[in-house]
């Protein structure tokens, strides 16, 4: 944990406009409370996303074989332990900016979400009841399917929560201008998806917020092509001449 803390101590301050700095001191955007973020994320996000369905069952007996021996949980797991604080400080702190919808916040849980759910998949197939040791088996064959029936659901190609053109039109816009220059995208509230599938580098915008003076400075820093779907910036006077 200590180069990523390091690295946060270095980087976040300079970063005051970023609600991760103030945590669960910040006000939620989507309006849930904290108590349904929870909720969402124990109920959907845990058995659905990061573990998947077939893979609950072994994870509790893991966390029943964990936590039944307070003196092995504080000795012989004790660095698996204090992970585990330090992740469950984490989540609790942020978990007004993860709310139900910032899922990829919790990447950090996999290794030791699945640390404990093989620890309960060898207990269960260590006893000497062949049913149950069949029927974990079975468990671990059908992880893979479970995963991929909840994920395939989610993947929309229709609807996929930004302007579908970006990824219908993918090659072409990637075509369009050489890869080394820098652009200037939008309209892209998440500052990052737009780049992702024009597969530039540069600088992204929202709605109002191209104007003039913007455009100036980007041109002064390398700026040579302007991707846009956004009408706000087709209908501004000031942004004709470019």
């Amino acid at each position: 944990m200590i180069p990523a803390t390091l690295w946060y101590m270095k980087v976040l301050p300079e970063m005051t406009w970023n609600p991760v700095m103030t945590g669960v001191f910040s006000e939620t955007k989507d309006g849930h409370p904290i108590w349904q973020s929870l909720v969402g994320n124990l109920t959907s996000s845990l058995p659905e996303l990061f573990l998947n369905y077939a893979s609950v069952p072994v994870f509790i007996v893991g966390l029943y074989v964990a936590f039944r021996n307070k003196k092995t949980l504080l000795h012989q797991h004790l660095p698996f332990t204090l992970t585990g604080i330090f992740l469950l400080l984490y989540f609790f702190y942020e978990i007004n900016l993860i709310s139900t919808v910032h899922d990829y916040y919790m990447l950090p849980f996999i290794p030791l979400l699945f640390l404990i759910a093989a620890r309960g998949f060898a207990h269960v197939y260590e006893s000497q009841q062949k049913v149950m040791r069949i029927a974990v088996v079975m468990l671990l064959i059908a992880s893979p399917l479970t995963a991929y029936l909840r994920i395939d659901s989610r993947w929309n190609t229709q609807d996929p929560g930004f302007p579908s053109d970006w990824y219908a039109h993918r090659d072409e816009l990637r075509n369009a201008v050489p890869d080394t220059s820098l652009v200037i995208m939008g309209s892209d509230m998440t500052q990052c998806i737009m780049p992702y599938y024009v597969h530039k580098r540069g600088w992204t915008y929202f709605d109002y917020e191209l104007s003039h003076e913007k455009l100036e400075t980007y041109i002064r820093e390398g700026a040579t092509f302007l991707y846009t779907d956004c009408e706000l910036t087709i209908r501004d006077e000031s942004l004709k001449p470019y």
